[in-house]
């Protein structure tokens, strides 16, 4: 590979292959890749059309000794010019033999597909392997993993997924089918070979994973036209709609802009997509549009480039795509519908971009999102519980806690379903924020934190303490690691002197006895709101060695 690549159109190397051919077999080349061959003279011809390429022999006599000689411009005509032969520009310095052509390590890194409709894979000895899919996305990534696959054809009916080694595979038609290219460059212009004249070429977009017809302007190394007026033979004085998608003739007067300047941020770059079967969504204020498409690619590939989509959902038979900018919208059963959802990054605040400031703002849990509050200080934490001003009662049932209530940019508790699903099988911190009436500011923080699911009543792990507040969990009284989690219709604790959540007016782990009537907790963090010094205050004893009531409290959790 060293002098940039170099592709091998002919190779002789052991008397294998009898060159003494007639027309037909020189049009369509002959012999195998990897021993003696001709590449064929349409294969050369489609090569070099419009394009600019070097000639190089490489020679080797008897005795082992190397001569080369090359040629700066090589040309052929078609086959109606009987293949006429352009060369210029030979020399003849020893350079690096590049035997082999080009690599494709880079090119898979930024794979790009297309799609061709009605049209599916006849098996031939090219086939790699053909199995079931669940969709034609799941069946063009078998292609992406698969190293020599450069084909694939998918059945809507059947879920047959094919792949095949050649490029140009033999096909049929099929009203169910659809036929997976694998296609790379060029993204602009500028990407175009070298020798390339004005005119309408495709480039591949993509924010939006489709190809494009452009206008290039060749001079001075390639300018992608997004714009051109020359004749007045198309109207400008367009709705929104049109602006968005673009409009007119690309060899004529056009708008393309949208398509291609509008970017994806780092999280969109890395956008996946969780299909479910038989889901619909069904149309409320969230529905961004509704409207036809040929696929479920294209209406996958429409809510990527949506800025505001989180969800799509697409209809085999009638073909309707709708996008939806709700991440969790209601849906219903559709025999033939397939629902689709962005699973994506970021799953907690710390992959927030660089950047990011305090907020509310969307991760992805459980194949669904949610919203919380991220504070962005020290690489981002997750607040999972909040308490500012008293505007949300926390004296909640078993349901309320498990699924989470108040508002994220105001009080609230995540949900212990939500905060299960965020830390199982990670590592993460928890700290508490704490802050006094008089503003005084503390803190108490624990390197492991863990909580069950529901069949073990969400119980807690906690470990590692180090803050200003004094350890009010693992204290030796408190031993609230290992307990269950309690709330007003569901008595977990173990105090058989009475029910601790009644007496905390809070849902929590409460400790595994109660050793004084009322002290079930040195922390209280989801009691009262009232900033006075009673037992179900907000509190948090060893800081303060009273009850008092906490002016705020955060809970907040960090992977480590």
């Amino acid at each position: 590979m060293t002098g940039g690549g170099w592709l091998v159109i002919q190779r002789r190397l052991d008397g294998s292959e009898d060159f003494y051919r007639d027309w037909t077999d020189y049009k369509k080349g002959f012999g195998s890749v990897s021993g003696e061959y001709w590449l064929g003279n349409d294969n050369i011809f489609n090569l070099l059309n419009g394009k600019s390429y070097s000639l190089r022999f490489d020679i080797e006599n008897v005795n082992g000794e190397w001569r080369y000689a090359q040629y700066d411009t090589f040309k052929i005509a078609d086959e109606s010019d009987d293949y006429r032969l352009t060369l210029a520009g030979y020399n003849g310095t020893a350079v690096a033999i590049n035997p082999i052509c080009h690599g494709t390590s880079d090119i898979k890194r930024n794979m790009k597909f297309i799609l061709e409709k009605e049209e599916t894979i006849v098996s031939s000895d090219s086939t790699i392997t053909t199995r079931k899919a669940d969709s034609v996305i799941q069946c063009t990534m078998l292609c992406t993993s698969e190293q020599e696959c450069e084909t694939a054809s998918y059945d809507r009916t059947t879920e047959q997924c094919r792949l095949d080694s050649n490029s140009n595979p033999q096909t049929k038609t099929i009203k169910t089918g659809i036929l997976v290219f694998k296609n790379h460059e060029p993204t602009d212009c500028s990407k175009m070979p070298n020798g390339s004249i004005n005119g309408v070429y495709k480039i591949f977009v993509n924010n939006v994973n489709r190809y494009l017809d452009v206008y290039c302007d060749m001079t001075a190394g390639g300018w992608t036209v997004i714009q051109r007026r020359q004749d007045g033979s198309v109207d400008f004085y367009r709705d929104w709609l049109h602006y968005k998608k673009g409009f007119g003739n690309v060899s004529g007067e056009y708008w393309l802009v949208y398509p291609i300047c509008h970017g994806t941020s780092d999280i969109n770059n890395k956008m996946k997509f969780i299909l479910e079967k038989e889901e619909g969504i069904v149309s409320s204020d969230s529905t961004i549009t509704t409207f036809k498409t040929d696929s479920i690619i294209l209406c996958t590939f429409l809510c990527m480039s949506e800025k505001e989509c989180e969800t799509a959902s697409y209809d085999l038979i009638t073909g309707q795509c709708k996008l939806d900018s709700d991440c969790n919208p209601k849906t219903e059963k559709i025999e033939t519908g397939i629902l689709v959802v962005k699973n994506q990054e970021p799953t907690d605040c710390s992959k927030m971009p660089m950047g990011s400031i305090n907020g509310v703002y969307k991760i992805f849990t459980n194949n669904r999102c949610i919203n919380v509050y991220c504070d962005m200080t020290d690489d981002g934490w997750t607040v999972i519980q909040r308490r500012q001003d008293g505007s949300v009662d926390f004296y909640r049932d078993w349901l309320d806690y498990k699924k989470g209530f108040g508002t994220v940019s105001g009080e609230y508790w995540l949900g212990n379903d939500n905060i299960f699903n965020i830390l199982n099988g990670k590592s993460y911190s928890l700290r508490f924020d704490l802050e006094r009436g008089s503003g005084e500011r503390s803190y108490a923080q624990y390197e492991t934190f863990k909580i069950a699911d529901e069949s073990d009543n969400y119980r807690l792990t906690l470990a590692g303490y180090r803050g200003t507040a004094g350890d009010a969990v693992m204290d030796i009284f408190s031993q609230l690691s290992g307990q269950p989690f309690s709330t007003k219709d569901r008595d977990n604790d173990n105090w058989s002197g009475g029910q601790c959540t009644y007496y905390m007016k809070a849902g929590w782990w409460y400790a595994k006895e109660a050793w004084t009537n009322y002290r079930c907790t040195f922390v209280n963090p989801n009691g009262k709101y009232n900033g006075g010094i009673e037992e179900e205050s907000v509190y948090w004893y060893p800081w303060t060695f009273s009850n008092e009531g906490m002016k705020s409290v955060t809970m907040k959790i960090k992977h480590s």
